[in-house]
């Protein structure tokens, strides 16, 4: 595994995805996550063969992974309309838009099952891709809008079904819960003084959504409810952030994590919530005292939050 890392550097330090602001370093825990991810998926179609070693410990950096790849079943794994082997060397593709485009590049029917079966792959990539899909994103296409407005109920069944993600469809969209947190690297909620304050900034920015639909707030507005809030939550913080001016990185951070998660739209300064983030909307818990209960003889008093 440590070699197929090495490899995979090696191809992430092209200049050209540098400028396009990726980067893969391996040096994260949830890079290393992602490559074991991969690598088991792998095992499991039989391209590769663990021979020996283990995966978890490649991620915990105190051990290795070894494969055996079986070519057969590796050459029949590319998904492509054309393959790279394909292209005489004088006419392949140079640059990185020209090879993406010619390695997705789909013919599509001039018939209207072809365009159907188009139109669904479309939306299918991006169930899968993107935290949710919103109605009014495909307005400016709408053919595909009317397609997932009366075919979404069905797409969101057979998704599921393959992938184990469950569906929440609403009247603004439909988004695909990886309740299992293996498919994300940003969960919500987690563990850590940045996972909290990015769930208290979208129970602020939430309640702006209830008080005033299609509400927007300025960053300036979170970064004083931020430095609101340590007072109240500031005890269960790294020391770091209740210092002074802590709070501008946090907001820009809890920021930064719900516009990746699409549940908060930013331009200029401003942050418009996005329908999906009422789910983390929190209300007020009330106590309820249950009745007492006598089991074998013995009474007890029973008293929850719910």
């Amino acid at each position: 595994m440590r070699t197929l890392g090495e490899k995979l550097l090696a191809l992430a330090a092209d200049p050209e995805l540098g400028t396009r602001g990726f980067s893969f370093t391996l040096d994260s825990h949830h890079e290393r996550r992602e490559l074991v991810a991969i690598c088991r998926y792998l095992l499991s179609l039989g391209v590769l063969l663990r021979v020996a070693g283990d995966e978890d410990a490649f991620v915990s950096k105190v051990g290795d992974a070894l494969y055996d790849v079986r070519r057969r079943a590796l050459a029949g794994l590319l998904a492509a309309a054309r393959g790279p082997s394909t292209w005489a060397p004088d006419q392949a593709p140079a640059g990185l838009d020209e090879r993406l485009a010619a390695l997705t590049e789909e013919f599509t029917p001039d018939s209207e099952e072809g365009r159907r079966t188009a139109m669904r792959h479309h939306l299918s990539r991006r169930l899968l891709d993107d935290p949710v899909v919103y109605l009014d994103e495909l307005d400016d296409r709408p053919a595909l809008r009317a397609y997932f407005q009366n075919q979404r109920g069905a797409l969101a069944a057979r998704l599921g079904e393959a992938t184990g993600l469950h569906a929440e469809q609403r009247a603004e969209g439909l988004a695909l819960v990886d309740e299992s947190g293996d498919l994300t690297d940003v969960a919500m909620p987690a563990a850590g003084t940045a996972s909290h304050v990015t769930l208290l900034v979208a129970e602020f920015l939430a309640g702006a959504g209830r008080a005033q639909p299609a509400a927007q707030v300025s960053e300036a507005a979170v970064r004083e409810a931020v430095r609101g809030m340590i007072p109240e939550y500031g005890r269960y913080w790294a020391k770091a952030a209740r210092e002074p001016g802590a709070e501008t990185d946090l907001a820009e951070n809890a920021l930064a994590r719900l516009a990746m998660l699409r549940l908060v739209r930013r331009d200029a300064g401003v942050v418009y919530p996005l329908p999906a983030l009422a789910r983390f909307a929190l209300g007020e818990a009330e106590l309820v005292a249950r009745k007492r209960t006598v089991t074998k003889g013995a009474e007890r008093a029973q008293d929850a939050l719910f």
